[in-house]
């Protein structure tokens, strides 16, 4: 079955600039350019997307977004530690994805790269949380669909979740 992505503005890391006083921090020159050449006012955060929707199946494509652009970063041993759903911009008529705020951008020794993932998938970790939350016409069973979609992408990270992740987990399932 041919799943159909919105069509989407990946940018490959050509060049960065390191930012002073961070000599493992970098920023992606040519992300920044090509958001800046893209953004042309149609764009909206894809967290308003996905309320205005509100429908299950934009949360697994965004989910899917999310890996597929975590893992290429993976590969080339970048890491976007502030990497959440309000770092998504769409155009909501061409369905056309940018992902912006690249400051935070790092390229890690192997030794720091565990902890660098962990920040990153808890960072969109809360935001999807918070979406959810916020979201009080969807049922509790499609939430529920949505956070398991999640872990199971992240499962093979082997990243424990903290008690409150948990919490939040709760509040969101509308559990005591």
């Amino acid at each position: 079955m041919k799943k159909d992505f919105p069509t989407w503005n990946f940018m490959k890391v050509l060049s960065y600039e390191k930012i002073k006083n961070s000599p493992f921090s970098v920023k992606t020159l040519v992300c920044s350019e090509n958001v800046d050449k893209t953004f042309s006012g149609n764009f909206v955060e894809y967290s308003k997307y996905l309320i205005n929707e509100n429908d299950k199946q934009k949360f697994f494509e965004a989910i899917d977004l999310w890996y597929k652009f975590e893992y290429t970063f993976l590969q080339k041993n970048y890491f976007h530690t502030d990497f959440n759903l309000n770092n998504f911009m769409i155009d909501p008529k061409t369905k056309n994805i940018v992902f912006i705020d690249f400051d935070d951008i790092k390229k890690e020794p192997h030794f720091k790269k565990k902890l660098l993932l962990t920040q990153s998938i808890r960072s969109f970790d809360a935001t999807l949380k918070d979406i959810l939350l916020s979201m009080d016409n969807m049922k509790i069973s499609d939430k529920k669909e949505i956070l398991d979609k999640f872990k199971s992408v992240v499962s093979h990270y082997d990243i424990k979740m903290r008690p409150k992740d948990i919490e939040h987990e709760k509040r969101v399932l509308n559990e005591k």
